[in-house]
């Protein structure tokens, strides 16, 4: 995601809340536990060596399967979804197993064959499978634009989905622009009619599902009301709401409003979740997204002392690139925060020592922590990240709501490769499973919608 710039919730009109007629529609959305999906990424499985057989499939309702690309692999002129990377997909021999593989009957290779073997193992899993994602999103906007195109293109992407023994689809497409609009929305229907189609011949409930960004820039392009009729899952990105194309620092990823935000008070998960519930959508269809990564700036101007209550908060900053985990891209997995900078999670004081020098701050108004340190200097850092104290908070808050549940993006960030601790996921399924979560802090209350129980 890139930041718009500065847009007030005002952007937010009656045109975009506008319904148009639906070909299909679904149902109220599931009723009963919480969902809690993760995403799978294909790439995990080389650098991150992140596999099937590490996921906690036993905290997990989904995992979603990150991302079918878009080719033209026959030729024939038509777009369609085709497996992204053949190699990590099916045929790489994986070096940790899902519990059961047969590897005489080549269970051992690549991804999707263990994702298989996991849901065998695990049979309350369901498997979804991705379309499109930040860089796989370009040729979406013309397929969208034609009948001819869509129905082809749905039909490649029911029939893979089928094919891999999947239960369903996730379209994110990122981001659509106003232009977009009609079509998106007939894509969407698209696929829904044909996974209903495939369900009705297999005796099986397929489902639908789409990944929508955050803030009104996002939505432009979003009907609302008619996708959100459509699909069985409307999964909230709400991440990316800061970062280090803005001028000023911000959290990643806060729960809650603060007045201060130069971005106006819905710039926050409270606020996207609100966007949708205003819309009509079923708060049961509604799945609030949960980052496993931070985001950090350099070079604050003006970075707050010890004494400030948001030190950091808002600052300006030199914009340079910011080594994170993998990459110069100031991005970073919930593990190398702990490792370098926040050191183990702590309920408790606002604020503490962290690793090397850093502070630990917990923000009491947007619910999420920060690291930070330096004084007004060339050296002074900041990082939003999410610990597990403001995961099982954005949990019970979503429970709190009537919300369908939560999902994650991307369950490699949350350990190193082999670890079977999951904090952050535990953490997330405690918040769902009833609140409170022992030792993992107070509960949030943003003031939209109602707070949460005792």
């Amino acid at each position: 995601m890139r930041s718009p710039g500065i847009l007030a919730s005002a952007l937010l009109t009656t045109a975009l809340l506008a319904p148009v007629a639906a070909a299909s529609e679904r149902g109220p959305g599931r009723v009963g536990s919480p969902d809690l999906l993760g995403y799978f990424v294909e790439w995990g499985v080389y650098e991150k060596e992140y596999l099937p057989a590490d996921l906690p499939a036993e905290l997990l309702s989904h995992v979603v399967y990150a991302f079918l690309a878009v080719s033209d692999d026959d030729g024939d002129g038509w777009l369609e979804c085709a497996v992204a990377d053949p190699w990590a997909a099916l045929e790489k021999p994986l070096e940790r197993w899902v519990p059961g593989t047969d590897p005489d009957a080549g269970e051992d290779r690549g991804t999707l064959n263990q994702l298989r073997v996991l849901k065998r193992a695990w049979p309350h899993l369901r498997l979804v499978v991705s379309i499109g994602g930040w860089g796989g999103s370009d040729d979406l906007p013309g397929i969208a634009a034609s009948a001819e195109a869509r129905s082809r293109f749905a039909a490649s992407c029911v029939e893979l989905m089928r094919r891999h023994g999947f239960d369903g689809l996730d379209l994110d497409w990122e981001f659509p622009e106003l232009a977009d609009r009609d079509g998106l929305t007939a894509l969407v229907g698209d696929l829904r009619s044909q996974l209903d189609l495939a369900g009705a011949s297999d005796g099986a409930d397929y489902e639908l599902s789409v990944a929508v960004g955050p803030t009104p820039w996002h939505l432009e392009g979003v009907d609302l009301p008619a996708v959100g009729s459509l699909v069985d899952r409307v999964q909230v990105m709400a991440y990316d709401f800061h970062g280090p194309w803005d001028p000023v620092t911000g959290h990643n990823a806060p729960l809650c409003p603060s007045p201060e935000d130069p971005w106006g008070e819905s710039w926050n998960a409270a606020g996207a979740v609100e966007t949708w519930l205003v819309a009509g959508t079923p708060p049961e269809k509604i799945h609030l997204g949960v980052p496993y990564f931070g985001r950090g700036y350099a070079d604050l101007e003006g970075a707050a002392g010890a004494a400030d209550v948001f030190p950091g908060r808002f600052a300006g900053h030199g914009g340079g690139t910011v080594r994170g985990t993998w990459e110069d891209t100031g991005v970073f997995d919930y593990w190398d925060v702990v490792e370098r900078y926040a050191g183990p999670f702590a309920a408790g004081p606002e604020r503490r020592p962290g690793v090397g020098g850093y502070a630990v701050v917990r923000d009491p108004e947007q619910g999420v922590p920060w690291v930070y340190s330096g004084a007004p200097s060339e050296s002074a850092q900041w990082l939003s990240y999410e610990d597990p104290g403001s995961a099982a908070a954005k949990a019970a808050w979503a429970r709190s709501q009537g919300l369908g549940g939560v999902f994650v993006w991307e369950l490699s960030q949350e350990g190193r490769p082999g670890s079977t601790e999951w904090p952050l996921t535990r953490a997330l399924a405690g918040g769902l499973a009833g609140w409170p979560t022992a030792g993992t802090g107070p509960r949030i209350a943003c003031g939209i919608g109602p707070s949460p129980s005792p």
